[in-house]
């Protein structure tokens, strides 16, 4: 019984669902030069489909670069396709709102897709707003405070000064 429930415990923490009715939201960024940059889709109702770039602001990119684990949004771009097809619509009000990802969603027609670039490289942590916190540098793969770039910025620039 114990491993049982361990192997439920497990299959839950790594975010496998049974299968079913899904009622999440998936985002990612395809195409671009990283995992964190590229063209927004989202899977709703079991369908990835691009993400349609009106309304678009930095602010409302933020929300998908912090869900996606790649820091803040840097940069967001309308880019046209040659016909129109199915994409999803976010409502950027009803995201701010503080409404799941899934509630903001909406079919639509659209030529104009989004392109989004996160910083996977840098982010703001534990701040009040989206311009506040204490600055992670990501190397190699790992999170580090600023704390320690700061002293040896500081020691670099100590023996720059003594070499000058």
């Amino acid at each position: 019984m114990d491993h049982l429930l361990m192997l439920l415990m497990l299959l839950l923490s790594s975010g496998l669902q049974a299968e079913g009715n899904h009622t999440s939201t998936a985002v990612r960024l395809v195409g671009g030069a990283s995992r964190c940059a590229g063209t927004l889709e989202l899977k709703h109702e079991g369908d990835w489909r691009p993400v349609d770039y009106s309304m678009w602001t930095l602010k409302t990119a933020a929300v998908v670069c912090r869900e996606l684990d790649c820091g803040s949004a840097v940069s967001i771009r309308g880019r046209y396709e040659s016909s129109q097809r199915s994409v999803w619509w976010i409502n950027s009000d009803c995201v701010h709102s503080g409404s799941a990802l899934k509630d903001c969603v909406t079919s639509v027609s659209s030529s104009l897709i989004l392109d989004l670039t996160c910083s996977d490289s840098v982010r703001l942590v534990d701040g009040t707003s989206l311009c506040s916190g204490r600055l992670e540098v990501k190397s190699n793969q790992s999170n580090q405070s600023d704390q320690s770039n700061q002293s040896n910025q500081s020691n670099q620039s100590n023996q720059r000064t003594r070499a000058a």
